[in-house]
């Protein structure tokens, strides 16, 4: 929310005046990044949840909490709504979402790709641990090129990030993860930190 500044003149008598400045509102939120699976719950109702946000999503923090108070802008394809991603083309899997979830999206914009699939843009308030948030891509993901190193190097040489593209890095992940030992919180989050730093497609 924009913070508001008003200037307040007051009378002091024999022709003095003081100025005075006034704020109102919220001071503006930052911008920081999931480090990991978080859970995502409604502000209204903390018990209820609204779905998982996923390691490296970005969000808007807008009260430090705790619970921290966030709002995640990102983009569904179709009707897949409960399934949102960084932007229209780019398969990268930045929130997991409820039915509660998904009747709190506020829509915005919708644009059609050169496959002919629509993109919804939508944005979602919730609460979230404010330890599951860092204040930037290289700390969200620190753990993440060791993890990754360290477990999918057994069998093969390892692969450099570039020598995919972000939409073809689930699939491979996929088939290497039960092999590599990996959980699925430890899968998603070398999954954000491969599609993050993939070729182009």
């Amino acid at each position: 929310m924009r913070r508001m500044a008003f200037r307040v003149t007051v009378a002091l008598g024999a022709g003095a005046l003081a100025v005075f400045t006034l704020a109102t509102g919220n001071a503006a939120s930052t911008n920081e990044v999931v480090r990991a699976v978080a859970p995502l719950s409604a502000k209204a109702a903390p018990a209820t949840s609204l779905g998982s946000l996923m390691p490296g999503a970005s969000v808007a923090v807008g009260s430090p909490g705790p619970p921290a108070g966030i709002t995640l802008t990102a983009w569904y394809a179709g009707t897949a709504s409960g399934v949102l991603m960084t932007k229209p083309g780019e398969r990268i899997v930045v929130a997991r979402l409820t039915p509660a979830g998904v009747a709190a999206e506020v829509p915005g914009t919708t644009q059609t790709d050169a496959y002919g699939t629509t993109w919804h843009e939508v944005s979602i308030d919730g609460l979230v641990d404010p330890t599951q948030l860092a204040p930037d891509e290289t700390t969200a993901f620190h753990d993440a090129a060791a993890l990754y190193a360290a477990r999918c190097s057994s069998c093969h040489a390892l692969h450099q990030p570039s020598e995919y593209t972000a939409n073809q890095w689930p699939a491979i992940l996929s088939s290497m993860q039960r092999n590599a030992a990996l959980s699925d919180e430890q899968a998603a989050l070398i999954l954000a930190y491969l599609q993050r730093h993939a070729n182009s497609p």
